[in-house]
């Protein structure tokens, strides 16, 4: 059992200082295409540009998931050629119709989609580390579900994307449940949110060690950066109930 507890302020800025280093791993909201925003009435088309695949690899990405809402927004055509781009960029695609929904980068990270969740109870491969990844599609009492298939599971993290907007993090039966990271860098005014956050997890740990960074989103001109009023963040994490706990010798949300 994870003991929780409250950490302190100085604890928590202390998060800022840990490094956006590691083996990345994003969800890439749109296929590759012309890139931007096109609205339409009552649809939002998002694609990705070119350049902003190739600024992922250097960036420390590694991963790039697929199963989103806007995944056809480049015709039915348009996962399989983002995954061949992504490949040939040395990111590797993964989830929807990237092909194996398993990727191992010295840990195995399953990726679902919310929309086309099988039943529970969810199968996952045995893992030094078990990340179940699923996009919202606002429909709470499926994502709800699924969030407690992939515990049943056995999943260790649990990450939910696609809500533009930065949800609760808690501990659950010892594993981490994030609700929504926000965004990292976003070029559509489809959300005025500016807050975002990293989520980080050790490996080799059990459970696994995990803290968040807040940042400050990407915009067109500004790239994204450490939130410049972290605390600002966090307590907007402790009115949406997260859970506050500290795991080894690292402070975490």
């Amino acid at each position: 059992m994870v003991r929780r507890r409250r950490v302190p302020r100085r604890g928590r800025r202390a998060l800022l200082g840990a490094p956006l280093d590691g083996a990345g791993v994003v969800n890439l909201e749109g296929p590759v295409g012309p890139g931007g925003a096109v609205r339409s009435p009552g649809a939002v088309t998002l694609t990705q540009a070119p350049a902003a695949l190739d600024a992922l690899r250097p960036a420390g990405i590694v991963a790039a998931g697929l199963a989103n809402n806007h995944a056809a927004d480049a015709g039915p055509d348009g996962p399989r050629r983002t995954a061949e781009a992504l490949r040939g960029r040395g990111v590797q695609p993964f989830g929807g119709a990237a092909g194996s929904a398993v990727l191992s980068f010295g840990a195995t990270t399953v990726s679902l989609s919310a929309f086309t969740l099988p039943a529970p109870p969810m199968a996952l491969p045995e893992a030094d580390l078990r990340v179940v990844s699923l996009h919202d599609v606002d429909q709470p009492a499926l994502l709800a579900a699924a969030v407690d298939a992939a515990l049943d599971a056995g999943a260790q993290v649990v990450v939910v994307q696609g809500s533009h907007a930065v949800g609760r993090v808690e501990r659950r039966r010892g594993a981490v449940v994030a609700w929504g990271l926000g965004d990292l860098a976003f070029a559509c005014d489809c959300t005025d949110s500016t807050d975002g956050l990293v989520l980080r997890i050790e490996l080799g740990t059990d459970p696994p060690v995990a803290s968040v960074i807040p940042v400050a989103v990407g915009r067109p001109g500004a790239p994204a950066a450490l939130h410049p009023a972290p605390d600002r963040v966090y307590d907007r994490l402790e009115a949406l109930g997260s859970s506050l706990f500290r795991a080894g010798a690292s402070a975490a949300l």
